[in-house]
């Protein structure tokens, strides 16, 4: 499974251009077939980047967009890099491309799950038509931490790729979100959403349930990195302006919180990423010898 995740990192200078002089960029920018006012602006201000991990929060492989390109073309021309054979691609809508879709599926033997907005509007207008009613939800949640009641409920059905227009989806599903604010007992505010989703795995792959713990997972992983890259790791406040540099450091971010993730079984672990990387840095060396070959 692979979660991709965007992130800006404001202060760094952005990618070289790559557009006129990359074939394949080029071409894949031409089948992006989000309007281009729903297209995520160009990489000009900053250096922005894009993370393949899994659950675990491993990395797998990074990109950088150039800054003559946006977000989207990015990915849609490094996917035919990729093995993506047996592997499920977690994205937001903004990667929700009739062209990313078709790839995964058709040329890689993958699977995907995308998330629908108005960049496909024959697609959403479908899944609102066909999961729209007050049935009882066939999969839901109740979390209730930090002053915040949330009750999420998933409804899904099976669909063909011709009736939502996207090549190898077989479901659709619908996330209603309901959150309360509350404070000493009573609710201050209550909000609704509502979120829309395509995935090309079929009902005897993901049942409702199996979706919805993939979706949870996605959003999990998506909330504790941006806030431990932030808060933690102060990524923002780094003023590396450099953007091979920035690239590096935000690499070395990534295996940190792996390696955190990756000590969480054992008994010793440190139960947050500050006290652990505050652990290593006044002893680092238990964790240069994971690092380093025995022999070396």
């Amino acid at each position: 499974m692979l979660h991709l995740d965007g992130k800006v990192l404001r202060n760094a200078a952005p990618a070289p251009a790559r557009l006129q002089e990359d074939r394949a960029l080029a071409q894949a920018a031409l089948t992006v077939d989000t309007p281009p006012e729903l297209q995520k602006p160009k990489a000009e201000k900053a250096l922005t980047l894009v993370n393949f991990q899994t659950p675990e929060q491993r990395l797998i492989d990074q990109i950088a967009v150039p800054q003559d390109t946006n977000e989207e073309a990015a990915v849609a021309a490094h996917l035919p890099n990729l093995d993506l054979a047996g592997v499920l691609v977690i994205a937001d809508a903004a990667h929700t491309v009739k062209a990313n879709c078709r790839q995964i599926t058709q040329m890689k033997g993958g699977d995907y799950l995308f998330f629908l907005k108005g960049n496909q509007p024959l697609a959403l207008a479908k899944a609102q038509q066909l999961l729209s009613g007050s049935f009882p939800p066939q999969a839901q949640s109740l979390d209730k931490a930090h002053g915040r009641i949330e009750d999420r409920k998933l409804w899904a059905r099976p669909v063909d790729g011709a009736t939502v227009g996207l090549a190898g989806a077989a479901q659709i599903f619908r996330i209603d979100r309901k959150t309360d604010i509350v404070r000493k007992g009573r609710v201050l505010k209550t909000s609704l959403l509502s979120f829309y989703g395509v995935t090309s795995l079929w009902t005897d792959e993901a049942d409702p349930q199996k979706l919805w713990d993939l979706v949870r997972g996605y959003w999990a992983i998506e909330t504790k990195q941006h806030y431990r890259r932030d808060h933690t790791q102060r990524e923002d406040h780094c003023l590396v302006r450099h953007s091979v540099a920035a690239r590096n450091l935000s690499l070395m971010r990534s295996a940190a919180i792996f390696l955190y993730e990756h000590q969480q079984p054992k008994r010793e672990a440190k139960k947050s990423l500050p006290d652990w990387q505050r652990k290593n840095v006044r002893n680092p060396n238990p964790l240069i010898q994971q690092l380093v070959p025995p022999n070396a």
